[in-house]
């Protein structure tokens, strides 16, 4: 229990029995006196003012009593004085001793007493925030002017040219722009300063008043309209240098750098004129300790939230070897690419000019209480990172200060610690640094007295976020087992949900819900709060480039091989293209999602555990993030992030592509509606990691980043929000490796392939298909004529006449089967072929109209409904086979042995086939729908919709069956024998 000035001593006497009333009353006075002895030494004339009104209030209940009980002066002092609540000299000793149940009630007493000084501390603190912010923080606010030291001489301040850094939209006050922690300075007032610490003589800087006007006519952010057609979206490119690792560094001052290149050795200390504005860098207004200014551009900024108050008005940096150039303007700036090459200090920092510091009269005794209190009003305006500061400070100098020997002020300065430590944990978790907030709430439940709710609280959040869901549990357990039911409610809502993480964690998602949150359009709410799953998975290195993934277990096709959410993620607004050009001003790329590098290098100071996993990425390239600086942040090098974010960041929606409800065996995109006159069809989009069109989100995740291409893959990637699904499209065998397709569903021939994979990703690819396609050019070379010629009889390039179109693309897939139908590697799909089975559909269709091909077929002996499901059933088996499937019919069932090439047209052949054979009796219906079910989870990465669409499927395909619509298997495996179908050629 703290003592201070006497009130320690209450209820220690035997024979005090005072009431409650006068024992609020008694603390409320000392609380009081306390209170106006801390404002004596800063605010004079108030707390004259306060101790004056104390001292009527006194004379008054004194002289109220007097006239009640008719008591003389002297008497009543004497009583007055004699009573144990106000005396300090020690006790007697009790005659008697007392009972154990005195005693614990004696304890009780003690322990009352003891939370209702702090409460009531507490509470006057509170009051204080509320009610008079100006006279409590000027003096450690950031914006504040320099503090004048020894009167010695006069200096005239003469009016600056442009408004003071004084006033700042910092916080919430009266007016919305007004910062209450600002003091008005008087330009005509004179200052008075110290010769020994005076600053450096003031010089002239005309260049001032430019930059003043040149930031003014800076657009206000890049949400400005103005922004997106000005010089400013435009990235300089710049050849990459390392982050700063030279110490010690000499200080320098503006006029001291070279105009051009790294100004190696030096640091420089400079405070920011005026709010920054956010562009594609942050554009900030800095002065040094002699009044130069200076334009300071920070890229991939690493403060995406709160980033306002990380660097405002009045903010103090130290800027590690700083780069000059010229940007595109033609104005000489300083440009910061790596996050750690600054620091945001504050006063107390050695390298801060004495001029800069803040001193309080009273001395740094008083500190520790003025930052907690200036902590929490930032805590309370939102702004977390300043916060951070004030409060760290705040514990640096209680652990200065604080006395060896047992003493009240060492109880005092214990007390204000403890308090500045449990602001900062809720700061450190706001700001998104759980790993700081979880090392703080462990301090303090294992030095408090009793169990700490607020802290277990925080604690048990950031175990959230940090995916400790054993512990969180446990801790939340504990919570709601507490006497106070500490937030009841918020530990019942997160038990529920580590219960559904916990769950998914073994691999069993709610896809109904994760498709629910992701679609409901509301902004936030594709940021699903799904946990990881990764099991029987390792990374290692891989002989086709870097690191791999490879299995530790056999897998099948269509298990979930891993879940992750994304590391990081930006969508909206924040997913740009930027515009990246040479110093001369040419193009040299186009970059998408360029602030996701700094949201990445945000999340690795918050969860450093994920560097060494990042650092392995591009394991050609040399990353410095095992390096620490003098703060203990990881040295990162945003070109190394850069690269990451180049190739291995995917931009994708919310969710993907809607299937139809429809029928969509010829591709959509390769082949739209027929229409009256032909049109050249538009060529495969890649629905891949490197699509050129900007999407609603661009994401990162580290296991996906660890994939290598194929364009052959054994696996699929589908993502839903901010998570990603990989699925098994074959039979995987263990210590094999995982591959996909960064084209998506690749359909071009090898040289277009390639030739887009080099053009943006800067590899070649080496995978079975492009190898073999390499080693038989002349065969494929051959073989591409024929898609080839199709493309020019669709466009209208060989014969304008549709029957003359549909003939020629008949004549080449005829060719196809004839010529061509030995494979020289037959595990290779064929998509020329399931190419050109589609165009003969499409123009059929144009052609023919809805007759079902009965000319083609040659059959006219039966139902139209029979024929369209031996002419489907046809289609549907003919691109099966295309795409490398096995299945063998029998009269009564179907069996799969393989299921073919997993992709969009093979998902659409299984579908068309099941609904073909839903007017069969037999078990072909079923075999074909569970095959059709496997492919449609690994293309969708979910199956809660499969019978949704392929019930809609068979209602429009089918309709309505009778038991007389129904037909047996015989009929349908003749028909299928007669073509030669009713088998594959290796069964």
């Amino acid at each position: 229990m703290p003592s201070t000035n006497g009130s320690s001593y209450l209820l220690r006497g035997t024979r005090a029995s005072p009431s409650m009333s006068s024992l609020l009353h008694s603390v409320t006075l000392l609380r009081l006196r306390d209170f106006i002895v801390s404002l004596s030494h800063r605010q004079r004339n108030l707390s004259l003012i306060l101790y004056g009104f104390s001292i009527i209030i006194n004379l008054l209940v004194l002289l109220n009593s007097v006239s009640r009980s008719s008591w003389d002066l002297p008497s009543l002092f004497k009583t007055l004085t004699s009573k144990d609540i106000f005396t300090m000299a020690p006790w007697l000793p009790s005659r008697r001793r007392p009972t154990n149940a005195q005693r614990r009630f004696r304890i009780f007493k003690r322990e009352a007493t003891s939370n209702l000084i702090v409460g009531v501390s507490n509470l006057i603190d509170r009051m204080a925030i509320a009610i008079m912010p100006r006279s409590r923080f000027t003096n450690l606010d950031f914006n504040n002017p320099p503090v004048v030291h020894t009167v010695t001489r006069p200096m005239a301040m003469t009016e600056p040219d442009i408004p003071s850094d004084n006033s700042n939209a910092d916080g919430p006050s009266d007016g919305e722009n007004e910062n209450p922690n600002a003091q008005d300075v008087d330009a005509d007032e004179e200052f008075f300063v110290d010769i020994a610490e005076q600053s450096p003589p003031p010089r002239a800087f005309p260049n001032n008043n430019h930059l003043n006007r040149y930031f003014a006519e800076l657009p206000a952010s890049n949400q400005d309209p103005v922004f997106a057609s000005s010089i400013y979206s435009i990235r300089q490119e710049l050849e990459p240098y390392p982050p700063s690792t030279a110490n010690p560094l000499t200080t320098a001052r503006l006029a001291d750098l070279q105009p051009d290149g790294r100004n190696a050795g030096v640091c420089l200390v400079v405070k920011a004129v005026l709010p920054p504005k956010h562009l594609d860098a942050v554009h900030l207004l800095v002065e040094d300790d002699v009044g130069q200014w200076q334009i300071l551009h920070i890229f991939d900024f690493p403060y995406t939230q709160h980033a306002e108050d990380r660097v405002s008005a009045g903010q103090l940096m130290i800027i590690k070897e700083p780069y000059c150039y010229v940007a595109y303007d033609g104005v000489q700036a300083i440009r910061v690419d790596h996050a750690t090459d600054i620091l945001y200090v504050m006063q107390d920092h050695p390298l801060v000019p004495v001029h800069w510091q803040r001193n309080d009269v009273q001395g740094v005794g008083v500190l520790p209480r003025l930052l907690k209190w200036d902590g929490e009003i930032r805590m309370k305006w939102k702004k977390f990172h300043q916060a951070i500061d004030c409060l760290s400070l705040g514990i640096k100098l209680a652990e200065e200060l604080e006395p060896t020997e047992p003493s009240p002020g060492r109880e005092v300065t214990a007390l204000y610690k403890k308090q500045i430590v449990q602001l900062r944990v809720g700061a450190y978790f706001s700001a998104g640094f759980y790993d700081l907030s979880l090392a703080d709430a462990n301090t303090i439940l294992a030095t408090a007295a009793k169990f700490d709710e607020k802290a277990a609280w925080y604690k048990a959040n950031c175990l959230l976020k940090l995916r400790q869901y054993d512990e969180a549990k446990q801790l939340l357990l504990s919570i709601m087992q507490s006497r106070d039911r500490y937030k009841f409610k918020e530990c019942s809502r997160l038990l529920l949900q580590i219960r559904s993480n916990v769950s998914q964690i073994t691999g069993m998602y709610n896809m109904r819900a994760i498709l629910d949150k992701c679609g409901s359009g509301k902004p936030g709410d594709e940021l699903s709060t799904a946990a990881d799953y990764v099991t029987g998975i390792r990374v290692k290195k891989s002989q086709v480039h870097g690191y791999g993934i490879f299995t530790t277990k056999d897998i099948k096709v269509g298990e979930l091989i891993f879940a992750a959410k994304a590391f990081a993620t930006v969508s909206g607004a924040q997913n740009t293209a930027l515009d990246v050009r040479d110093c001369h001003g040419n193009f040299a790329k186009r970059v998408y999602g360029q602030k996701l590098v700094a949201k990445i290098i945000e999340k690795m100071y918050c969860e450093p555990r994920s560097s060494p996993l990042i650092c392995k990425i591009h394991s050609d390239k040399i990353f410095t993030g095992t390096l620490r600086d003098e703060q203990g942040m990881a040295l990162v090098d945003s070109f190394y992030i850069d690269d990451i974010v180049e190739q291995n960041a995917v931009q994708h929606d919310s969710l993907p592509a809607p299937i139809s409800d429809r029928c969509a065996i010829i591709d959509p995109t390769l082949f739209p509606n027929p229409p009256s006159t032909p049109t050249d069809p538009a060529p495969p989009v890649p629905d891949g990691f490197r699509d050129p069109n900007l999407r609603t989100h661009a994401s990162f995740w580290i296991p996906a980043s660890f994939i290598n291409h194929s364009c052959i893959p054994n696996a699929h990637r589908t993502i839903f929000g901010d998570m990603l699904f990989l699925i098994a499209a074959t039979d995987i065998p263990r210590g094999s490796e995982v591959f996909i397709n960064y084209l998506g569903d690749a359909y071009a021939p090898r040289n277009d392939r390639r030739q887009h994979i080099q053009d943006t990703l800067n590899f070649t690819c080496t995978c079975p298909r492009c190898t073999f396609e390499a080693e038989h050019k002349p065969y494929f070379r051959h073989r591409q004529k024929f898609p080839d010629t199709v493309k020019d009889l669709l466009a209208g390039r060989l014969t304008s006449q549709l029957p003359s179109q549909l003939a020629g693309v008949r004549a080449c897939l005829s060719t196809l089967h004839t010529h061509h139908a030995d494979n020289p590697h037959y595990d290779l799909p064929q998509f020329d072929v399931a190419y050109t089975l589609m165009a003969e559909e499409h123009l059929r269709r144009a052609v023919e109209g809805d007759n079902d091909g009965l000319t083609t077929l040659g059959i006219t002996t039966i139902s139209a409904g029979e024929l369209t499901a031996y002419a489907n059933m046809r289609l549907a088996l003919n691109i099966i086979r295309a795409l490398g499937g096995e299945y063998e019919f029998t009269t009564e069932d179907v069996v799969i042995h393989r299921v073919g090439f997993v992709c969009n047209w093979l998902l659409e052949a299984y579908i068309l086939a099941t609904v073909a054979s839903a007017r069969f009796y037999g078990g072909a219906f079923w075999s074909l729908r569970g095959t059709a079910g496997v492919v449609y989870r690994v293309v969708r990465g979910e199956d809660v919709t499969f019978e949704e669409v392929l019930w809609e499927r068979v209602v429009q395909g089918v309709g309505e069956l009778t038991e007389g619509d129904m037909l047996t298997m015989e009929g349908m495996y003749a028909m299928l024998r007669e073509w030669g179908m009713e088998k594959t050629e290796l069964v």
